[in-house]
């Protein structure tokens, strides 16, 4: 397996060899790159709706939306072309301050999910359809934060698998999933949860395109969880193994079931964990405002900043836009994904730009495997900044 160049691991020939088996690609699959209080306030809408097929009137989609925008911006800069080859999607969401209450707007490219064939499942023939891959680490880290609250511990507690030695701390587990992408960290935290509830509660939510099925690495497929163990404040609590009753609701490719999450969901997910009063309250994170912010600034650091041993742009694939439109005032949080069946690579982004400008983009390509990475993230930033560039 190939370590990309971009996202190499800096350090000795053992440690990239442990890169290579524990993280290489995101999601890891392949060998590409890697508030205390929740108001309960409407979402605003002070623009004409405009309806949106296929998201089930989902919350975004009440403000204002654009579906040709983006289209005429990539075609004036000449970039049209290769967002089309290589099955492009985007969806960018800006936020206008000049209104009080402020608003949304919403501008999309191929980016609104539709069951094309009407099975019931989420497949590669669906409109709109692209594998998240590593992006859906937001909303289960999320729901990792809440569930620990309701449970009236914190992200400091420990856990492990019963009958097992070694302590993981939730914290840690949730840093490593969103700053390195570590897959092995992410499975503990989904089976900790278990597949059942992770996927009743981020359909409460609202997420209706959001489906966990499986473990990042490919290491198991709508499997029970085991007993686990929580170490908090000398106590020992257990909690007990977790059957699944749930079907298969995705197929990242047409025989092989997998994660899967619209770009309208994984958007819907960050805004709830940044802003999250433009939601009704069942449908938002109920995060304190500690662990929300503590939340924002672990995805918006660097792997250097959180104290691990990867070059800065590991998993930031946007980092020239950062660099560029977020460097002194601004700031960017991130995720990154990469898939090894599709070849799909991911970002998900909230940009606050040092002139106070604020957006949300996901951006998904799916390019021919010859691609170098080089050139894939090249080709993310040039979108990304022609899209910010515009007076939208």
């Amino acid at each position: 397996m190939n370590v990309p160049q971009l996202l190499r691991k800096k350090t000795s020939t053992a440690a990239l060899a442990l890169l290579t088996m524990t993280v290489a690609g995101c999601t890891l699959q392949g060998p590409s790159l890697p508030p205390e209080a929740v108001t309960t306030q409407q979402p605003v809408n002070n623009n004409s709706p405009e309806s949106a097929q296929g998201e089930n009137n989902s919350s975004l989609f009440r403000f204002h939306h654009d579906s040709t925008t983006l289209e005429g911006l990539l075609a004036q800069q000449n970039l049209l072309g290769t967002m089309t080859e290589w099955k492009g999607q985007m969806l960018l969401v800006s936020i206008d301050e000049t209104q009080s209450p402020q608003s949304f707007r919403s501008y999309s490219l191929d980016s609104i999910y539709q069951d094309s064939n009407q099975n019931g499942v989420q497949d590669p023939d669906d409109l709109g359809f692209f594998n998240p891959a590593s992006t859906v680490k937001v909303p289960i880290a999320s729901l990792v934060l809440e569930t620990l609250a309701q449970q009236g511990l914190t992200r400091q507690a420990e856990y492990r698998q019963a009958a097992t030695r070694r302590w993981y701390s939730f914290e840690d587990d949730i840093r490593r999933a969103l700053v390195i992408s570590d897959n092995e960290a992410t499975n503990r935290l989904i089976l900790w949860l278990g597949f059942d509830e992770i996927n009743k509660r981020l359909a409460e939510k609202g997420f209706s395109h959001i489906a966990i099925n499986r473990l990042m690495l490919d290491r198991g497929t709508l499997i029970p969880s085991p007993a686990f163990e929580i170490r908090f404040n000398e106590e020992i609590i257990q909690k007990a193994e977790q059957p699944v009753t749930i079907e298969a609701t995705c197929y990242e490719t047409k025989d092989k079931v997998g994660n899967c999450a619209s770009a309208h969901d994984l958007l819907q997910g960050l805004i709830q964990l940044n802003q999250p009063d433009y939601f009704n309250l069942d449908m938002g994170f109920e995060l304190s405002s500690a662990d929300r912010e503590w939340l924002q600034t672990v995805m918006s650091r660097t792997p250097k900043e959180e104290g691990f041993d990867y070059a800065d742009d590991y998993c930031r694939f946007l980092t020239e836009v950062e660099n560029r439109w977020a460097s002194s005032s601004g700031k960017m949080l991130s995720k990154c994904g990469v898939s090894l069946f599709t070849n799909t690579y991911t970002d998900l982004s909230y940009i606050e730009t040092d002139a106070g400008e604020k957006y949300y983009l996901l951006l998904s390509l799916s390019p021919p495997r010859r691609t170098s990475e080089l050139t894939i993230i090249r080709y993310m930033n040039q979108v990304a900044s022609t899209v910010l560039s515009a007076p939208l």
